[in-house]
């Protein structure tokens, strides 16, 4: 008798949700109106009561079985209070057990992945590896951090802290991409999956995922890492904003530590935010005019101790330009800092 009581209030819990709780409280509370209305009237001859003390006596019934102050004398009363009582402790106790199961739902569904995120301008992460966990240590490091999003295809994955929101399915059907709101990002990277061996597939993956992106928010940025350079071609095909050959850069810094022994140093603090220097951009919107290089890097120094290595024109990255050239309002400088100006 037990289970099958059990089984029917399981049955009940699942078919309850936000939306019919409503209903459900608003039957009860019709009840308790209707309750304390006769309450009163088969008490009032016997206590003085008013309706009013009568609808203290259904609400303090319906939901902790009464406080004592006010209770039936008469028969009659006596029945309408033990209706009362089974119905309040029933309804609340459903209404109380389902909405704990909906946010306790919901939040496994959150940790497993299987939520739509209601993220805005965020950046998406395709992939979770190793290198996932430092990309997201170093924007969560920042002045301004962006909330993060990431996506993986891996099975049983879960969500293992509350420093990004995790969307667990294929990284290039429409439904995930929905579900981390894609079109509301501003920026995403994809990194390569290390569960393929080739690097030929591996990059072949990406760019279906740049592709799939792209169609979705043409207007996103995005950065991909590249598994092998002979794949660069087809990444720009795709709409890639940026992109990382990860064997080249390795090696290049490994190069340059080699020959100049302290140029590796300086490279691992510019491309940390947990310490030192950082590297960073700025649109130079605020100008009221075009002013040349070397004056707007004096300035810079001077009033932000900071030093400007290069500039950005036409979407073109010119490192280290010379004295004269001309910075528009539309330009971009890249410099490097404590902080971000």
């Amino acid at each position: 008798m037990f289970v099958i009581l059990q089984k029917m209030i399981l049955t009940i819990r699942k078919k309850i949700t936000l939306s019919n709780i409503s209903k459900i409280l608003l039957f009860t509370a019709t009840i308790v109106l209707i309750t304390s209305y006769l309450f009163y009237v088969f008490e009032r001859k016997e206590q003085d009561i008013t309706f009013i003390d009568g609808l203290w006596w259904g609400f303090a019934t319906v939901t902790t079985v009464g406080y004592g102050d006010i209770f039936p004398v008469t028969q009659l009363g006596r029945i309408v209070a033990t209706f009362l009582m089974v119905i309040g402790i029933g309804t609340f106790g459903l209404i109380t057990a389902s909405v704990a199961t909906i946010f306790f739902d919901k939040m496994v569904k959150g940790e497993s992945g299987d939520l739509k995120v209601n993220c805005k301008n965020h950046i998406i992460i395709f992939g979770y590896t190793n290198k996932t966990k430092s990309i997201i240590e170093e924007i969560n490091n920042e002045d301004h951090p962006s909330e993060i999003v990431v996506i993986s295809s891996t099975p049983g994955l879960k969500k293992s802290d509350d420093s990004f929101h995790f969307v667990n399915g294929e990284e290039t059907s429409d439904e995930t991409l929905e579900k981390a709101n894609v079109k509301k990002a501003s920026k995403v990277i994809i990194l390569s999956d290390e569960s393929l061996e080739q690097p030929q597939m591996r990059d072949a993956k990406s760019v279906l995922i740049c592709l799939a992106v792209d169609k979705m928010n043409p207007d996103i940025h995005i950065v991909a890492e590249i598994a092998d350079e002979k794949n660069l071609n087809h990444f720009l095909r795709a709409n890639v904003d940026d992109y990382v050959i990860t064997s080249q850069i390795t090696s290049k810094i490994i190069a340059r530590g080699a020959i100049h022994k302290h140029v590796s140093d300086s490279i691992k603090e510019l491309t940390t935010n947990a310490y030192g220097n950082e590297l960073y951009e700025k649109i130079m919107d605020d100008l009221k005019e075009s002013i040349i290089f070397s004056t707007l890097a004096n300035n810079y120094l001077k009033n932000y101790k900071c030093i400007i290595i290069g500039i950005v024109k036409n979407n073109k990255t010119i490192l280290n330009p010379n004295a004269d050239e001309l910075i528009n309002k539309e330009d971009s400088i890249i410099y490097i800092s404590h902080e971000a100006i």
